[in-house]
């Protein structure tokens, strides 16, 4: 089994266009949304990369993208065949391939519960004084996102609070952490006083310790969202797209094969859709004057129209350059003290290299003889 990760780089995404029908790839590259750790993720979806290569015949190379925008671009310049897409980032993604050569369509979405939606999750912490969406209003608290192009670590929560009429800037301070495990664990130390994510997602995150729910309070949830799309490529050949189609559609519980693909994704099977069931998320971003919404639809339509698509995958990479130099800035501080209080002392670091290497040495690996039971 071919199963990697990749960080999808600027320079991998100069690709070309295929003719449609004929992309039949003897390795099928599917992507999967960076929610969470890209190493638990890659882990989590192995039983799938399994089930694809036994059931399509072909090698599988399981795809973690940097962040959202990555994938949406190695998307859009065909470097991956399937993608799991969030359903913001889907329609972001179909936006920006519109008159291309490369076309992308939804095929298959998570059941659970019966039901093709699924909710986002607004948290605080529990020493932050915050025990409802409205205490929000006015507080100047710092409020984590994960990906800017999410749809329920950014578009949904952000949505939810507008509709009580708490909005970024005047109430609250916005923070991108990149992913949804990110946002509740940074909530959980306090480093955001409250968070938006994925529902699904942060009770896989309570279920397996990585969060202390106790440390937590949950200050409700969004509407209804349709589930994250499965998409494919148009341009593969028919057989291949009905063979994809029908490994993800004939997923059953029960059986030893359904179970282990559809565990990790805290799935019933997966259902067919079609890419007019995104239309609401299309809405939200485009904001329609909805009398019932008000001035909170008209808030959001001024920070998420479908031309900020753009905008907002520009500003996911310049956040990640402003880390990147915050990171050099950082280190370049330390180095700095260090030359200044003397410590930083090259004649004495290289005397020490020795002493090091043989204290290393002794170190690894570790003698357990001596120990105890």
């Amino acid at each position: 089994m071919k199963s990697t990760t990749y960080a999808i780089a600027a320079t991998l995404l100069a690709g070309a266009a295929f003719a449609a029908g004929d992309h039949d790839p003897d390795t099928l590259r599917v992507a999967l949304l960076p929610d969470e750790n890209a190493a638990t993720v890659i882990q989590d979806n192995e039983p799938l990369a399994a089930h694809l290569e036994e059931t399509l015949g072909r090698d599988i190379d399981l795809i973690v993208t940097t962040d959202y925008s990555s994938m949406i671009e190695a998307m859009r310049f065909g470097r991956i065949d399937v993608a799991y897409f969030g359903p913001a980032s889907y329609t972001i993604a179909k936006d920006r391939m519109d008159g291309s050569d490369l076309d992308i369509e939804p095929f298959a979405a998570r059941i659970s519960g019966g039901s093709t939606t699924y909710q986002a999750v607004l948290i605080a912490n529990a020493e932050a004084g915050i025990s409802s969406i409205a205490d929000i209003e006015g507080s100047g608290v710092d409020v984590a996102f994960g990906d800017q192009a999410s749809t329920s670590s950014h578009f949904a929560p952000k949505y939810t609070m507008l509709l009580e009429d708490v909005a970024t800037g005047e109430d609250y301070n916005e923070n991108f952490t990149g992913a949804h495990d990110a946002v509740a664990r940074n909530v959980e130390l306090g480093n955001a006083q409250v968070g938006g994510l994925s529902r699904p997602i942060f009770e896989r995150l309570v279920e397996r310790g990585t969060v202390n729910p106790d440390n937590l309070v949950i200050l409700g949830y969004s509407a209804d969202i349709p589930q994250y799309p499965w998409v494919m490529r148009t341009d593969m050949t028919q057989e291949l797209q009905d063979s994809i189609r029908n490994a993800f559609l004939d997923l059953e519980p029960g059986t030893e094969v359904g179970d282990a693909v559809l565990g990790p994704f805290k799935a019933d099977g997966f259902a067919a859709i079609t890419d007019a069931d995104y239309d609401i998320i299309r809405d939200i971003r485009s904001n329609p004057t909805d009398p019932k919404r008000g001035d909170a639809a008209m808030t959001l339509a001024q920070t998420n129209t479908p031309q900020t698509a753009d905008t907002i995958l520009a500003a996911d990479r310049k956040g990640r350059r402003r880390l990147l130099l915050q990171i050099g800035g950082i280190v370049a501080i330390i180095v700095l003290c260090l030359w200044l209080t003397g410590m930083l002392d090259g004649g004495r670091l290289a005397d020490g290299l020795p002493a090091i290497g043989t204290l290393f040495a002794e170190m690894v690996p570790p003698d357990f003889n001596g120990s105890s039971q």
